[in-house]
């Protein structure tokens, strides 16, 4: 049943092979870049800052009002300050029963007035500088969001198509192993020497078909990535890719500095703190400004206007409330520079660690490719031997099972390399290039 599974599978990918349609790394990534929810929060989290920055850059513009209101009364005391505002008091207004029972009287106001800081203590320049370097840490977020989407685009991607490639080589082998066990002749039970390859070359499909169902998963698993990232695409698809090498230079483009957008958030985030514990610290300071309101009162008896204009002065001399903010804010700041430092060193080492890794898998991967090419030429000899009865099936399954180790050993190093170097994508101010990005890469 195992084997008519994978010779099934095997004809579904050649039919699907045969009318799929090619998709390259950069068709993926723009779909995935137009509809990702991720890239889309973050771009809308940096326009609200902006929004925030634009009104605290306003703080030293005047607050202009209007109030107006309309009412009946019949309280004593609104009613004699209605007459007063009316400038409509008359002695007979003093009467005190006229003052203890005045009835119910409509009235009407309306009062236009202007509040200009002229000192805030730096509380309000503090803030606009708060929210300055808050808008050009979310910037960085948006980058860092993005790079972040596309190391897993690359990722994916890439293995869906490696996957791939070495998946062909094993159904290749899978379709010469079954062929060899269909015409094998000698493997009855009298034979013990011919049993026993036989068995051998059964074991050996069945380590194939594992090793293929694996594949599989893991293609379908990425396939799904791909597909919750925002990558639309009806019907089957293939991936565009001739090696590993060419899919790095593509994808990843020249190096960049040393810093990364998400360093650059934290720092900037630093500063915000930094600007929070200024805030805190004007509250302790005094704030002047200057008001003035003119007003229409409207009563029973006529219409009058007034103003008011003058200076003001606020000092918090003593609160509670407002006890350790200052030091709070502080200590906050602090921790939020260290917080990036560490982040920092910690990205640094990192990429260290990533670049020699890469180094060595390269290495590595060079060899392979040397060993493979003399095992298939060993596998052809083999084959060659095997049919003339030089080697019994058994010595032949172990030159196979060989194949099969550099299969998987080429698949296992390569998805590493593929890893560590979709990885330091987000190890640096990276930039998409611009074959994969298209006009705008920001």
């Amino acid at each position: 049943m195992r084997g008519i599974h994978i010779l099934f599978f095997y004809l579904l990918v050649v039919v699907h092979n045969a009318s799929a349609a090619e998709v390259d790394l950069k068709k993926v990534w723009q779909s995935i870049q137009t509809d990702s929810q991720a890239i889309k929060a973050a771009r809308f989290d940096h326009k609200a800052s902006l929004e925030a920055q634009s009104r605290s850059e306003k703080h030293w513009l005047p607050q202009v009002y209007l109030n107006a209101r309309a009412y009946q009364t019949n309280d004593p005391g609104a009613n004699f300050f209605g007459l007063l505002q009316q400038r409509s008091v008359q002695a007979t207004d003093f009467n005190p029963a006229t003052i203890n029972q005045p009835g119910a009287n409509n009235y009407a106001m309306g009062a236009i007035g202007l509040n200009l800081p002229l000192y805030e203590g730096g509380m309000k320049a503090n803030q606009a500088e708060l929210q300055n370097h808050l808008s050009a840490a979310k910037k960085d977020t948006i980058f860092h969001v993005r790079n972040q989407q596309y190391a897993a685009v690359v990722q994916s991607f890439g293995t869906v198509a490696l996957v791939e490639q070495q998946r062909k080589k094993l159904l290749d082998l899978s379709k010469n192993i079954r062929k060899l066990i269909k015409y094998y002749k000698i493997g009855s039970r009298s034979n013990p020497v011919g049993y026993s390859g036989l068995l051998g070359l059964k074991s050996l499909a069945n380590r194939v078909d594992g090793v293929l169902q694996n594949y599989e998963g893991q293609v379908l698993a990425h396939h799904a990535a791909l597909k919750q990232m925002g990558f639309s695409h009806q019907g089957y698809w293939t991936p565009h890719f001739t090696n590993l090498e060419s899919y790095l230079g593509q994808a990843l483009g020249v190096g960049a500095s040393e810093s990364s957008y998400f360093i650059e958030s934290l720092r900037k985030q630093a500063l915000v703190a930094e600007k929070a514990s200024d805030m805190e610290s004007a509250r302790y300071r005094p704030q002047l400004g200057v008001f003035a309101e003119t007003y229409m009162f409207n009563g029973d008896r006529k219409t009058a206007d007034g103003f008011s204009a003058g200076l003001y002065l606020k000092w918090n001399l003593f609160s509670p409330d407002s006890m350790g903010r200052s030091s709070e804010a502080q200590y906050r700041a602090v921790s939020a520079s260290a917080h990036a430092q560490a982040q920092s060193q910690k990205m640094l080492a990192e990429k260290e660690g990533a670049e020699k890794a890469i180094q060595a898998l390269r290495e590595n991967l060079k060899l392979l490719e040397s060993s493979q090419n003399l095992l298939d030429e060993q596998v052809k000899m083999a084959r060659k031997l095997f049919r003339n009865g030089s080697i019994n099936a058994l010595q032949l399954t172990e030159i196979l099972n060989r194949r099969i180790d550099m299969i998987s050993q080429q698949t296992d190093l390569s998805l590493m390399l593929l890893s560590h170097s979709a990885s330091n994508i987000l190890n640096s101010k990276f930039e998409i290039p611009q074959t994969i990005a298209g006009v705008d890469r920001k």
